[in-house]
C-alpha cells in the first residue's frame, strides 16, 4: 500500500512539474512552431519535389500542431509514457507487438523495427502498463 502512494505521489508531481513546464513555454511556443514548420516544408520539399508547396505547408502545420498537442496531453496527464522494444527471440505478443500486413503472426521476434510507446499509471491502486503504439516487429521466417 505504501509502494502505491508513493507511485501515486511521484505521479502527481510529475503532472505538477508538466504543467508548470508548458506554462512557462508558451510564450515560446510560437517562434518554435514557425521554425520547426519552415524545417519540416524543407524536407519535405525534397522528398516530393512535384507536391504543391500550399499541400506541403498545409501537411506541415497539421504534423506540428497535433505533435504539440500530443506533447500537451502526455505532459499534462498524470502518467509516465516510455518507448519500448523486443529483443531477437521474443516470442510474439499481439497486446504489445505489430507485423507488417500479411505476415502471420507466429513465430520469434527477428528485429523490432520500431519501437512502442507504452503508458504507466496507477488504476485502483494497481501499477497498470498499457500500449500506445505497438512495437513493429519482424518474425523470423517460418520453413
Amino acid at each position: 500500500m505504501l509502494e502505491n502512494y508513493s507511485f501515486t505521489k511521484i505521479l502527481t508531481l510529475r503532472q505538477a512539474l508538466g504543467r508548470a513546464t508548458i506554462s512557462a513555454q508558451a510564450k515560446d511556443v510560437a517562434a518554435l512552431r514557425s521554425s520547426v514548420i519552415q524545417t519540416l516544408v524543407l524536407v519535405i520539399r525534397l522528398l516530393l519535389p512535384t507536391t504543391p508547396a500550399e499541400t506541403i505547408q498545409n501537411f506541415a502545420a497539421k504534423v506540428v500542431d497535433k505533435s504539440i498537442s500530443l506533447r500537451k496531453a502526455m505532459t499534462e496527464e498524470q502518467a509516465v509514457y516510455r518507448c519500448y522494444f523486443f529483443d531477437n527471440g521474443e516470442r510474439f505478443d499481439d497486446d504489445w507487438m505489430e507485423i507488417a500486413t500479411g505476415e502471420k503472426p507466429v513465430g520469434k521476434v527477428t528485429m523490432c523495427t520500431f519501437p512502442g510507446l507504452r503508458r504507466f499509471t496507477l488504476n485502483k491502486g494497481q501499477k497498470e502498463f498499457v500500449a500506445v503504439v505497438k512495437a513493429t516487429i519482424k518474425l523470423e521466417a517460418m520453413s
